[in-house]
């Protein structure tokens, strides 16, 4: 277990762009044994995804990858051709998990040609040895009745199974790293605590050595042995993970754990990262993170910090300051969120509300009712948030679009503001209750303006005249933090937290009391997630705002909510106040999901009813 597995010193990838070439990746240099995993952790552009890109040489076309060495076991990686490394290397010593597994299986493939096909190919075992493996790591990731799945396409299974089938894929040829790209961002609570489970047995089993690549600090926290921290390509800081999360040198580091939103204990108000990750064209000589530091010197301009001991063995980090001066000026902020609302008058009334779906599950089979939602009823009071919680499936979804009515219940009833919502005409419903979608990427249409689109609304339900519309533009951009300077801009043209920030804008343009928001922060990073929570939390207080929070996440529960309810197959299982349900849940279900969620070393685990 002592020996290198990968040991890369100096690795720099540029990419050739018409600004010049891009620096994504500047000399890095990392080591891993044998049965150790390592945590790559960082926000978009901070070079993650490209450094295990390059060890498995996927790059762009146009990109350029230059090291002093890197040695995977007693391979020289930059010696080898791109055939030699194809037929010897990759996907059989070296296996990889991608983000998205429904995008990176072949959806017209059954699972059994897609897990044998390569090892098959590549003559390592003959189609009876790699059907057996298949079956065998089927089965050894937890899926049920693997020679039944082998018949299946991806389509026919869920999230979490195509992630297995992944992680099986990968391991067809037992190799030595694995390398995990986000393996758990799109999975609920409860399946991401089933495949990290699964990926340290099996590397714990066959002694592998892995890397796993996220911007989730208590997924590293509950999983790797050490972790870097990346930024613009550069790793800041590095270490065992407990000595770098519990006592962070680097100021990039301090600050995304101010970011991160916590699932238990204290709540208090997140410290956003101002500004964003800008691209490195060339060689800078500076400190990478100095444009967003508040701990920024003058020498930090200068040259690039060299590498420094942490206040942990084996702990490093690149920054003039030492650790209690960091400390010192990045302290967390101690300012408390305020307490929960008293209770106003309903605002969201649900009652007895069903929706059955009828579905065929073959041409010549007989239809059957699928309740997606089954008799729920439910509360929500005038300037509070009320957080709907549950996996994928439960029914959280296809309730909210019936209460923003785009969605009929088969039973029951909804209340806006006191009256039905079948006798709100579709324009005054846009007034009382307005929604935020999860993606800003396909939620914005990308051929309009931002101008256009924040006050699309206006236009569509014909209130007020041009010039009173572009007075209101002003202001509800003011309102959520975005320059007018953004007006004639294009959503491409923005990053992921200013596209949510045009988002809620759009939604906040004719003044609704409601906003029912659907996983608003899911798709964006840490710190784009603390800016845009912190938001949400400023716009409810001002505005005097109710918010309709629909999430899987239990730590953004903790953050915003004051009160929850949890939906399990179409039911609310349990419903009280956010402190209660988090700190003392008395639903089965409620507790499995928080026993599920990743905690950094310093949260306090719930006291739960027996």
């Amino acid at each position: 277990m002592d020996a290198a597995v990968l040991d890369v010193d100096g690795l720099t990838v540029e990419i050739d762009t018409p600004n010049g070439p891009l620096r994504a990746v500047n000399d890095l240099s990392l080591s891993l044994r044998a049965g150790r995993s390592l945590g790559i952790v960082g926000e978009s552009g901070s070079g993650k995804s490209m450094t295990a890109l390059s060890l498995m040489r996927l790059l762009p076309g146009s990109a350029r990858l230059t090291a002093n060495h890197m040695r995977f076991g007693d391979e020289d990686l930059t010696a080898l051709s791109d055939p030699d490394f194809v037929a010897r290397i990759a996907g059989q010593r070296i296996g990889m998990i991608f983000q998205e597994p429904m995008t990176s299986l072949n959806p017209v493939y059954t699972i059994g040609r897609q897990l044998t096909e390569g090892p098959v190919r590549a003559d390592l075992m003959s189609k009876a040895q790699a059907t057996a493996r298949a079956i065998e790591m089927l089965d050894r990731t937890g899926l049920p009745d693997p020679e039944a799945r082998m018949r299946q396409y991806p389509h026919q299974l869920s999230g979490g199974q195509r992630q297995r089938v992944m992680i099986a894929m990968a391991l067809m040829t037992r190799p030595d790293l694995l390398l995990a790209d986000e393996p758990t961002t799109a999975l609920d609570v409860t399946v991401q605590a089933q495949i990290l489970d699964l990926l340290r047995d099996i590397q714990r089993d066959l002694g592998m050595a892995m890397i796993l690549i996220t911007h989730d600090l208590a997924v590293v926290a509950d999983t790797v042995d050490d972790v870097v921290v990346m930024y613009r390509g550069e790793i800041v800081e590095a270490g065992p993970v407990d000595a770098v999360l519990r006592d962070p040198c680097h100021p990039y580091t301090r600050a995304l754990l101010r970011a991160a939103p916590t699932a238990f204990g204290v709540r208090r108000r997140l410290g956003a990262i101002a500004g964003q990750i800008a691209p490195v064209h060339g060689r800078l000589n500076a400190c990478v993170f100095a444009p967003r530091c508040p701990a920024v010197r003058p020498a930090c301009r200068s040259a690039r910090p060299p590498a420094r001991p942490g206040t942990a063995p084996g702990q490093s980090y690149a920054c003039v300051l030492d650790p209690n001066e960091v400390a010192q000026i990045v302290r967390a902020e101690s300012t408390l969120m305020p307490d929960s609302v008293k209770a106003g008058e309903p605002v969201i009334e649900a009652i007895d509300v069903r929706r059955v779906f009828e579905s065929r599950p073959g041409l010549m089979r007989a239809k059957r009712s699928i309740a997606a939602v089954d008799g729920v009823s439910l509360q929500v009071h005038r300037g509070e948030t009320f957080a709907l919680v549950g996996e994928s499936g439960s029914g959280k979804t296809t309730l909210s679009r019936i209460l923003l009515g785009l969605d009929a219940p088969t039973s029951g009833s909804v209340r806006i503001a006191g009256r039905d919502l079948t006798d709100l005409p579709r324009g005054e419903r846009g007034r009382l209750v307005q929604p935020v979608f999860q993606d800003p990427y396909s939620s914005l249409n990308p051929r309009r303006t931002i101008g256009s689109i924040i006050t699309r609304p206006l236009a569509i339900q014909k209130i007020g005249d041009a010039a009173s519309r572009t007075a209101r533009l002003h202001a509800v951009m003011a309102e959520v933090g975005l320059p007018e300077a953004f007006v004639h801009n294009y959503p491409s043209q923005l990053s992921g937290g200013q596209r949510q920030r045009v988002a809620i804008a759009r939604a906040l343009v004719t003044e609704p009391r409601i906003l029912v928001c659907d996983e608003p922060t899911s798709a964006l990073d840490v710190s784009v997630q603390a800016q845009i929570l912190n938001l949400l939390t400023d716009l409810k207080t001002q505005l005097g705002l109710t918010l309709f929070l629909v999430t899987h996440d239990i730590a953004v529960v903790h953050q915003m909510a004051d009160r929850v309810a949890v939906m399990k197959d179409g039911r609310i299982v349990e419903q009280d106040s956010a402190d209660r349900v988090l700190h003392t849940p008395s639903d089965p279900y409620t507790r499995a999901l928080l026993e599920a969620v990743p905690r950094l070393a310093e949260e306090r685990v719930p006291e739960t009813a027996p």
